[in-house]
């Protein structure tokens, strides 16, 4: 870790409030660079806050670059596994690879245990399971709550199961198959809580097991953030109870939950308080304004907070100075991009060599590769995927009728105004089949780009035909059972832990 990143996470964690109020001793850190329980207790002790101060630290863990590695340009946590975890699905392809970065998962080679990219993954995600035990244990407990804590930590303790959470689905999703009868069983991740301490060896856990913690988690992380009036944000950085609602949804969909899928999606939705992007302004955003209608969580990006060219903007964005402007440029499948109609206001997202030139763009378009400040903002979670989750777990569970509604209030602001009843009329009269189809399709356009694509292949059960754009594996088609879409525990893991070797 970088001694830029090592300072960051500092501030990040303890806040001015605690600078002013606490002594220089609060400001060391362990070897691990997360703060230790007993620093965290101490430090509650001078400020009844201090879980918010250290909130930041556990949130940094999905954006901070060099948590793994310095210097390692595909290293910038969730961003980079989204970009990583699309190139597996082949719905994101290469053209090029002549710098290297990202070229393993456009050739299908991090399942590898002794993957650089692999060990990446895996680090970040356990890394905030370990900042989230961390301060667990400062406040006594990951399952309960001491009646005397004050509404801003235990709103804080609510944010924190919330993203411990969100890096176990992350591992979930890279490192098992699919949830179903069969899989559940499989031995597939090592399970860190207060009571599995990450400082021991632990053998692996089943998948149900991971997602029993991970529903508990969202679960009891909901219930706190709403005992404590379920706060106001300062930022979307931080977690609210939209947030855990939305992972919610996400879970119970992996579970093959529908109903309960359906239902936590539509609370979101209904709530109206993160409006889908208008079709007339859906190729105008550029995707890099945490502050757009619908983005329900992502990050502020800052001088402070910005990784440079090592970042989601600095391979995506051929306005920006990056990997992308330079030649290595992630472009959309050419299959997928021909199946876009015309009167489909997301074709305007790709250039005709498919290049998202229109979904994620710096303010100096069109000045190709001008902007050198990297501080687009990143996005997390919006408000289509859970229209999305509620279309597919509706069609999931029989109700047709229900899944078309929720469809066609999505394609409302994906149309171009003049064809909306012919593409309304079109998903009226689809049978079961093409409509579970046509759904597939629409969270293959709608959230390209964003790290669903290999999640979604998996579930659909989809094969997928690697295109000339793609300088790796060209015209194969690669089954959703490729063992190379699935990554193996890294080496570095079985060597320390010789319980995960099961």
């Amino acid at each position: 870790m970088t001694k830029k990143t090592k300072n960051s996470l500092v501030l990040l964690a303890l806040g001015a409030s605690l600078l002013s109020s606490c002594g220089k001793g609060f400001l060391e850190k362990e070897p691990s660079q997360i703060f230790s329980p007993g620093q965290i207790q101490k430090a509650a002790e001078w400020n009844d806050q201090v879980g918010v101060g250290y909130l930041n630290a556990v949130i940094a863990t999905f954006y901070e670059p060099n948590q793994s590695q310095d210097g390692d340009h595909n290293d910038f946590a969730q961003k980079a596994l989204d970009i990583n975890t699309d190139l597996l699905s082949g719905d994101m392809e290469m053209p090029t690879t002549s710098r290297g970065w990202f070229k393993d998962a456009a050739s299908l080679q991090i399942n590898t245990t002794n993957s650089n990219t692999n060990s990446q993954i895996w680090n970040f995600s356990y890394r905030t399971v370990r900042a989230a035990n961390s301060f667990f244990q400062g406040l006594g407990s990951d399952k309960e709550l001491s009646s005397t804590i004050s509404k801003a930590n235990k709103a804080a303790w609510g944010q924190a199961k919330v993203l411990r959470a969100a890096a176990l689905l992350n591992l979930a999703h890279v490192y098992a198959q699919p949830y179903s009868a069969t899989t559940k069983s499989q031995r597939v991740l090592p399970l860190y809580t207060l009571e599995r301490s990450l400082d021991a060896a632990s053998g692996l856990a089943t998948l149900e097991e991971v997602y029993t913690l991970i529903l508990e988690d969202l679960v009891a992380g909901r219930k706190a953030l709403q005992e404590a009036g379920d706060p106001a944000r300062s930022n979307k950085s931080k977690v609210d109870g939209t947030v855990a609602t939305g992972f919610l949804a996400r879970a119970y969909l992996d579970l093959g939950r529908y109903q309960e899928a359906y239902d936590e999606a539509k609370k979101v939705i209904d709530a109206g308080q993160y409006p889908l992007i208008p079709a007339s302004e859906i190729d105008a955003t550029g995707f890099r304004d945490v502050n757009t209608s619908e983005f329900i969580w992502g990050v502020d990006i800052t001088k402070e907070t910005t990784g440079g060219l090592q970042s989601f903007w600095g391979h995506m964005d051929i306005y920006t100075y990056s990997y992308a402007w330079a030649g290595d440029a992630k472009v959309i499948n050419q299959l997928l991009q021909e199946q876009i109609p015309s009167y489909d206001v997301r074709a305007k997202w790709f250039d005709n060599r498919g290049y998202p030139t229109g979904k994620f763009y710096s303010t100096t378009k069109p000045k190709l590769g001008a902007d050198r400040q990297w501080l687009n903002d990143i996005i997390f979670m919006r408000t289509a995927e859970l229209y999305l989750i509620a279309s597919e777990a509706a069609a999931r569970k029989g109700d047709a009728s229900a899944a078309k509604t929720v469809l066609k209030a999505l394609l409302k602001e994906r149309t171009e105004p003049a064809k909306l009843a012919a593409a309304e009329d079109h998903i009226d009269q689809l049978t079961d089949a093409q409509l579970l189809d046509e759904i597939y399709y629409q969270w293959r356009i709608e959230l390209w780009g964003e790290g669903f694509a290999l999640q979604v292949l998996k579930r659909f059960q989809k094969n997928q035909i690697r295109t000339t754009r793609s300088a790796q594996l060209t015209n194969q088609t690669i089954p959703y059972t490729d063992p190379r879409l699935t990554l193996s525990i890294p080496q570095s893991e079985l060597s320390n832990n010789t319980k995960a070797r099961q």
